[in-house]
């Protein structure tokens, strides 16, 4: 018997706590509570100027961070386009630049090498003839040597003959190949 008035206690004490936790909440959003300022009751007027001061300046932070914010979200999708176009473009020249260069490489091979896919012509003479005859033109025989032009000046200069030094000891010195310097 005893047993059993302990847990009638035990139950009864634990659902009369339940509701007192629940009512909690509600009594403490009933005052209000006041705030001193963060400068104190009687503070310095350099205090209360300095904390009105960096106040004001996080305020004026936060607005322009707000205003850069929507400008950024107005010109991100401009910018990301331009930017898209630009890659577009850089593809695209570079296609073209490797098609021209390609083409150019292919060129300079056949001029080189010949084409793979023309046949080699075959030159055929008579038994009776020499083949070292008609033998047909290189390249380089094909094109025509280029005519040296000389532009004769618009006036002519009288031309003087220019002496040369005569050594006076040329009967003493007979193996001095350089006597025309002057020494």
């Amino acid at each position: 018997m005893i047993n059993q008035s302990k847990a009638a206690l035990f139950v009864s004490a634990i659902l009369a706590t339940t509701p007192l936790f629940a009512q909690t909440e509600t009594t403490q959003t009933a005052q209000p509570v006041k705030q001193s300022p963060a400068y104190g009751d009687n503070p310095n007027i350099f205090k209360v100027l300095g904390h009105k001061a960096k106040e004001k300046i996080d305020t004026t932070a936060v607005k322009i961070d707000n205003g850069v914010q929507k400008g950024v979200s107005k010109v991100k999708p401009k910018a990301e386009q331009a930017w898209e176009n630009t890659k577009d473009f850089t593809e695209e020249t570079a296609d073209k630049a490797a098609n021209g260069i390609n083409r150019t490489v292919t060129k300079a091979k056949e001029g080189v090498f010949g084409n793979p896919e023309e046949k080699a012509p075959i030159v055929q003479h008579s038994l009776s003839q020499s083949s070292t005859d008609n033998q047909p033109k290189t390249f380089l025989e094909s094109v025509p040597a280029p005519q040296a032009q000389v532009a004769e000046p618009a006036t002519t200069a009288p031309q003087t003959e220019v002496q040369a030094p005569t050594n006076s000891n040329t009967g003493t010195n007979t193996a001095d190949t350089d006597s025309s310097i002057p020494r």
